[in-house]
């Protein structure tokens, strides 16, 4: 489908417009005479009106009221909140005794038909939106009232009718018989069927389309045509009757927030089935601008008493389709086709929204035509805007098979190129090989130095280690050592008068038992023996202290160091951690409080005891570390605290000093190889790389928590048991 035009923007849409406008008088004219028949059988040109504006016209005074007299067959009052009181006089001939009073404007808020009996006005019927549905005397969207006449050739009745409306009132009345009330509103009906069955199909298609293409302008179309049912619906009465019932607020609000929606949906849909805002950013702010019109008239649709809101929502359809024919004008020059059908859709939407304005604002007459022309025009444009849909569907595939195909030709160019390229390849990738086996080569060499210096310097970080801890057990046990030597000398000297007495007494002879026993005696209190035993006593409890003093140390060292710490196996936890205290008992002396809160419920963990003590010292190390270099206030001292405690299958181990504490800069460091805070010579920075290694061996984790000026804590999580594959 090919289509051309040969007027630029924007030529086409105005050139219609100001035909439209030059002609309406002609238009009105000849639409005056085809509308004649349509209009027949309202009885607008015998009915009387008054606008009750003081709201005191009773059914006592209706005599007196000055009523006017129409002159159009459908009488139009535009928007009153006033009661309207219409006074028909009505006649009918013939057999013909009863007839339909139809009033078709489905929007009448109330309505009160009375008929004047023996000077008085009775009421007959009392119906609308302000009351219940049952109150209506025929199920229908129009309001039908059946008048009883009396037999005679020419029957006469005088029928008073009282009007309320939030919005437009429009007063199409007639008078027919039953067969031919039947048959115009069968008429009304089959033509309305045809036109909501247009746009249920054309709903339901492009949804099933819709969920296949996953295009969001369908989505937005789908609205749109979803919504402007509901609008014309509502003006039909349709919407009214069969699904929310005659609510008269309810009905005014969704006259105006459902042509809202509508028009905020159609420019959804405008901008990205034309892609408007590549075109044009200005024309798209423009749509925005529209939409937040909408918007506001969709917000204040809640509050109905509004008249404006009427005007504003015919403005705002003229407004968004005179604007679409300016932004799909522009866009068709550019030889866009689904902008093409959109300047028809909307030029004859436009069309046919002017000439129904023009029947509510009284310039064009109310007739079959003016009534149901913007129906034909949504339903006209929906068709149009389908096929330009489905145009669109068939524009893609024609560009996806031109896709494809400069792609297969971009695919057999590839393929020459590749088949030239995969000798050069084949020829450069040896040459890579070989120089990556060379480099390879290079990088293994480098990795085996690297390795070595690793295990080197982890090697010079334990030897550091063992150096200073070397150094506190000489020192520890130098203390015992001396304590003994010390006694020795003076044990010896104890002993050897204790024999010098003994042998005076064994050298007793019985002959000279007297003189000898005394010459013994005395040698015993000349050297003291009492004295000597205490003092002898003394002694050796001091060699046993400071001998089991040197085992302690020994057993402590014996248990920190074991020859086994490759195997896991069950160890003391509590034990490991004394032994560590032992090694390090020449550091912390009597200058730091040592604070032990041991779990007892926690025997032996499965781990390698002598890298878990390797732990324990590298912490504890620190830990003095950090307490010896604070200067504490008055009455404060060193402390360290040890706590263990179980959570669950895990053991809990926490190691916390009131010492220096780190900055938050050194705490994301610490575990950094070769990152300390001591001084030259004070320490390698491998210690707490080590144990965070030695931790992730163990399945463990590692916890800190510090404060610079006031202390660290560690805690150490490990599982009690180590799993299977460990």
């Amino acid at each position: 489908m090919s289509l051309k035009f040969r007027c630029k923007l924007p030529d086409l849409s105005f050139i219609l417009l100001f035909f439209l406008l030059v002609l309406s008088p002609f238009v009105r004219g000849e639409d005056q005479k085809k509308a004649s028949k349509e209009a027949s059988s309202f009885i607008g040109k015998q009915i009387q009106y008054f606008v009750d504006q003081e709201q005191q016209v009773t059914l006592e005074t209706l005599e007196s009221v000055a009523f006017m007299q129409s002159e159009e067959p459908v009488l139009n009052l535009g928007f009153n909140h006033n009661p309207i009181w219409l006074k028909l006089q009505l006649s009918s001939s013939g057999l013909t005794r009863k007839k339909l009073l139809d009033y078709a404007f489905p929007l009448a808020d109330s309505l009160w038909v009375y008929e004047w009996q023996q000077g008085e006005a009775v009421e007959l019927y009392k119906t609308g939106g302000d009351y219940p549905a049952e109150t209506k005397v025929i199920d229908h969207q129009h309001y039908l009232f059946p008048l009883q006449f009396a037999r005679g050739e020419e029957a006469k009745k005088v029928v008073y009718i009282k009007l309320k409306s939030r919005g437009q009132l429009i007063i199409p009345v007639s008078l027919d018989t039953y067969n031919q009330s039947i048959s115009k509103l069968t008429a009304t009906d089959y033509f309305k069927g045809i036109f909501y069955g247009i746009f249920l199909a054309m709903i339901f298609y492009n949804l099933f389309i819709s969920i296949f293409i996953k295009d969001k302008s369908y989505y937005f179309y789908v609205a749109y045509i979803f919504f402007i049912a509901i609008s014309q619906s509502l003006l039909d009465g349709y919407f009214q009757r069969y699904i929310i019932g005659d609510g008269s607020y309810l009905t005014h609000v969704l006259v105006i927030l459902a042509p809202s929606l509508a028009g905020i949906f159609a420019l959804y849909f405008a901008q990205v089935f034309l892609q408007v805002k590549e075109y044009s950013r200005g024309l798209n702010m423009g749509i925005r601008a529209i939409q937040a019109f909408y918007l506001a008239i969709a917000l204040l649709s809640f509050f109905p008493n509004l008249n404006f809101l009427y005007r504003l929502v015919d403005i705002a359809a003229l407004l968004v389709s005179v604007y679409s024919l300016v932004f799909s004008s522009i866009i068709a020059r550019t030889g866009n086709r689904p902008a093409k059908f959109f300047l028809i859709a909307f030029t004859t939407l436009l069309l046919s929204l002017v000439i129904f304005v023009f029947r509510n604002v009284g310039i064009l007459p109310y007739g079959f035509f003016t009534n149901n022309v913007l129906q034909l025009g949504f339903a006209v444009q929906v068709l149009l805007l389908s096929i330009a849909l489905a145009d669109r569907i068939n524009i893609l595939r024609k560009e996806k098979e031109a896709s494809q195909e400069q792609a297969l030709q971009a695919a057999r160019e590839n393929e020459e190129l590749i088949k030239k390229q995969n000798i050069m390849l084949e020829q450069r990738v040896q040459e890579r090989t070989l120089e990556l086996e060379e480099s390879n080569e290079e990088l293994q060499v480098t990795l085996d130095n690297l390795k070595e210096t690793q295990t080197q310097l982890v090697d010079a970080e334990k030897m550091a280690s063992l150096g200073q801890l070397t150094a506190g057990i000489a020192h520890e046990i130098n203390n015992p050592i001396n304590f003994v030597t010390s006694n020795i000398t003076p044990l010896r000297r104890d002993l050897e008068d204790v024999y010098e007495i003994l042998d005076a007494y064994s050298g007793i002879d019985v002959a000279q038992f007297e003189a000898q026993f005394k010459q013994a005696k005395e040698k015993e209190e000349e050297l003291e023996y009492d004295y000597l035993k205490t003092e002898i006593n003394s002694l050796v409890d001091g060699i046993n202290d400071g001998a089991n003093r040197t085992s302690e140390i020994v057993k402590g060292l014996r248990t920190f160091s074991r020859l086994d710490e490759d195997v896991v196996k069950l160890a003391g936890l509590h034990e490991n951690l004394e032994s560590t205290l032992v090694l390090l008992n020449n550091k912390v002396k009597d200058t730091i409080e040592i604070v032990k809160e041991f779990d007892s419920s926690i025997a032996e963990i499965e781990c390698y005891p002598g890298k878990l003590n390797q732990v324990f010292m590298n912490i504890l190390n620190n830990a003095i570390y950090a307490v010896e270099h604070k200067n504490y206030a008055d009455g404060e001292k060193p402390v360290l605290k040890l706590k263990t405690q179980r959570e669950g299958s895990e053991v809990a181990i926490t190691i916390s000093d009131n010492g220096i504490g780190m900055s938050p800069d050194t705490q994301k460091k610490i575990f950094d190889p070769f990152f300390t805070t001591k001084d030259v010579g004070e320490g390698t920075g491998l210690g707490m790389s080590i144990v965070f290694k030695i931790l992730q061996k163990h399945n463990g984790n590692l916890s800190m928590n510090s404060q610079l000026g006031e202390g660290t804590e560690f805690i150490i999580h490990l599982p009690i048991s180590q799993p299977s594959e460990f």
